[in-house]
Parts: C-alpha cells; sequence; structure tokens
C-alpha cells in the first residue's frame, strides 16, 4: 500500500508497518490525499482511494494577529522615541558642561606645556650636541600637540554655536573626536617627559621586575589597525615565563619606537618579536620583511649618524627614534644591534646584559 499528498509532496509513498499516515506541520491549504493498493500483477493494477482536506492558518498567520502585532510594534517604537528625546535634552546639557570642562583643561595643558618649553630652553649644558637635540625634540613635540589642540579648540567652538542645533549622535562624535585628540596630547606629552628623563643622568632608573610577553603585547596592541591598514601580521614569539628586571617604562618606550619603525617601512609582510633567554644575558628581537636599508645608511646608523627615510606610505620623520632608542639602552645597560639587507627586511636585536636580567 502506498500514498501521495498532493498540494505538498507529489511523490508515492509506502504506508508504514503499523498501517498508519502522519502528517506534520502542514502549511494551510487544501490537500488531497490518495491512498492505492496493488490488486494485481500488472503494472497499473491498482486501486486508490481519494480524501480531500483543507489545513487552517495557524492564529499567529491571521490578519488580526498581524494587525495586532503591528499596533504593538508602533506602541513600542512611540514609547522609545519619547524616551530617546528626553534623553538627548539631558545628553545636550551634560555634552556642553563636558565640553567647556575639557576646554579649560586643555588650556591649563597648554599652558603647563609652554612652561616646560620654557624651563628646557634655560637648561645650561656642557655639552653642545645635547642641548640642540633637547630643543629640537621639544620644538617637534610642541609641533604635534599644537595640531590635536587647535583642533579640539575648533570642535568645542563649533558645537556651542550649535549646540542645539546639533543631533545627539553628531555631538556624541565631537566628544569622541576631543577624546581621541587628547589622548595623542598626553600620549605626545608622555613621550617627552621620557625623553628627558633618559637625557638627566641624575634621574635614577626605576627597577622592576615584569613580564616580557605581556608587557610587549600590551605596548603593540595600539598599532595593529594601523598594521592591519598596511597588511602588516605582528607575530609573538616569547616565552610566556621570561622576566626582565629593569624599567618598564624606558622598556615600553624601546619596544613601542622599534614597532613602530618595523611598521613604517613594512607593506604586505611580517614582524616579528622574539625572546631569547641565557644563563648571561637575554636578548629581544624585532624584526620586520620591510624595504631594508641600503649598506651605507646601515654603516651610518652603526656609528650614531642618523637621517629620516620615508616610509612605505610616505611615512616621514625626524629620526630622533632610534636615537632615542639607543640612549635609553645605554640607560638600561643594554645594546642594540642593528642587521638588515635590501628588500628582505631589517632585524633589531636588544641585548640585555646578565646584571639586569631575571631567569
Amino acid at each position: 500500500m502506498s500514498y501521495k499528498l498532493q498540494g505538498y509532496k507529489d511523490v508515492w509513498k509506502s504506508v508504514g508497518a503499523n498501517s498508519k499516515i502522519i502528517f506534520s506541520k502542514l502549511p494551510y491549504g487544501e490537500y488531497t490525499l490518495k491512498v492505492r493498493k496493488k490488486t494485481g500483477f500488472g503494472k497499473d493494477d491498482f486501486v486508490e482511494l481519494t480524501f480531500p482536506f483543507v489545513v487552517d492558518k495557524r492564529y499567529y498567520q491571521t490578519t488580526w494577529f498581524l494587525a495586532l502585532l503591528l499596533s504593538a510594534i508602533l506602541l513600542v517604537i512611540r514609547l522609545v522615541f519619547n524616551w530617546r528625546l528626553s534623553s538627548v535634552k539631558k545628553r545636550r546639557e551634560q555634552l556642553k558642561q563636558e565640553v567647556n570642562r575639557k576646554t579649560l583643561e586643555y588650556q591649563k595643558l597648554s599652558e603647563k606645556l609652554k612652561k616646560n618649553v620654557n624651563k628646557l630652553e634655560k637648561i645650561s649644558s656642557a655639552q653642545e650636541e645635547s642641548i640642540r637635540i633637547r630643543r629640537e625634540m621639544t620644538s617637534i613635540y610642541a609641533h604635534d600637540i599644537r595640531g590635536p589642540l587647535h583642533f579640539i579648540k575648533h570642535i568645542a567652538d563649533k558645537t556651542a554655536e550649535n549646540l542645539n542645533k546639533i543631533e545627539s549622535d553628531k555631538l556624541k562624535d565631537y566628544l569622541d573626536a576631543i577624546k581621541e585628540s587628547s589622548e595623542g596630547v598626553f600620549a605626545q606629552t608622555d613621550k617627552m617627559f621620557n625623553w628627558n628623563r633618559v637625557q638627566d643622568e641624575d634621574m635614577p632608573v626605576q627597577l622592576k621586575e615584569f613580564n616580557v610577553k605581556e608587557t610587549i603585547e600590551d605596548e603593540t596592541y595600539i598599532f595593529l589597525n594601523h598594521a592591519k591598514e598596511k597588511n602588516v601580521r605582528i607575530q609573538y614569539k616569547i616565552d610566556p615565563e621570561m622576566q626582565l628586571f629593569t624599567e618598564e617604562d624606558l622598556f615600553r618606550i624601546v619596544i613601542n619606537n622599534l614597532v613602530q619603525n618595523a611598521i613604517k617601512y613594512t607593506t604586505d609582510g611580517t614582524i616579528t618579536i622574539s625572546g631569547l633567554r641565557g644563563h648571561y644575558c637575554s636578548t629581544l628581537i624585532v624584526k620586520d620583511t620591510g624595504t631594508g636599508i641600503h649598506e651605507e645608511q646601515l654603516e651610518k646608523l652603526n656609528h650614531g649618524l642618523y637621517s629620516s627615510i620615508p616610509g612605505t606610505n610616505a611615512e616621514t620623520g625626524k629620526a630622533f627614534g632610534l636615537r632615542m632608542v639607543k640612549d635609553i639602552l645605554t640607560r638600561l645597560n643594554a645594546k642594540l644591534q642593528i642587521e638588515s639587507e635590501l628588500e628582505i627586511g631589517t632585524s633589531m636585536k636588544i641585548v640585555f646584559n646578565d646584571d639586569i636580567y631575571v631567569d
């Protein structure tokens, strides 16, 4: 005995051993169940019965239910709109106060930076080269800070003038822009502070033990998006248990500059940061597959003659990063070794002596 359901699956199927035909979850509509049984040996020797039937719509497919659902959705939208409108008014006032407070903070920060610049200009030093470098560094940082501060002032003025006309989402964008610029100002100020610490030989090194892999991953996290834009992959080959006993803040500056420099001269490649432990020293290597350094330029670098070369995306710089790295490593009783080959890549190797290494 076999059956088929016209309007659903027009295929003959055998009836099971229990002689039951069961359908579940049929869509609503009209169907015809046909059942046939073999009556002879001929190809068409069948007796056939037909059972027409109708499956009604489920409640959630009915017009009244859909209308009720639509009404509920419109009601929720209305309530959310009213709540959102109230929140926007309250948020506008909060943002206005926040913009005024941030503007005042940035003005104080600008005044503080100006005082620091004046102090730096009054520093007397027996080494004329050191004085020249400090003045150039101060000029660079002041220039880098001036841009974000000018942008913050522009956003603050624009927000204050059009506060009642600006939508809440736009106000949030403005506040995010202010936050991003302020973080940039803070970062530049922090770099200038650390640079001055390196130059001040009377400032003691603050030693502490820290995990190398965790510190490097944390410091390079900010470069992941920049690396992704240049299709550069940063990978780590460092023992998770590797420790160093040195000043962590200065160590972070070294890693920051070396990784940033590797990204600058690499496109569609890889940057590998390796850590090796030994009995008398430990070694960190930042190796890239970038453009590499010409032999003459490499020789100048190894002799302390620094000059800036545009990056693969025409990035520019003042060549102070590597100079700062070498000065910091001198304070940390470590050495920098540079190996490079054109179109192959560059390897920056840092060797820490055993008196600052913790096994």
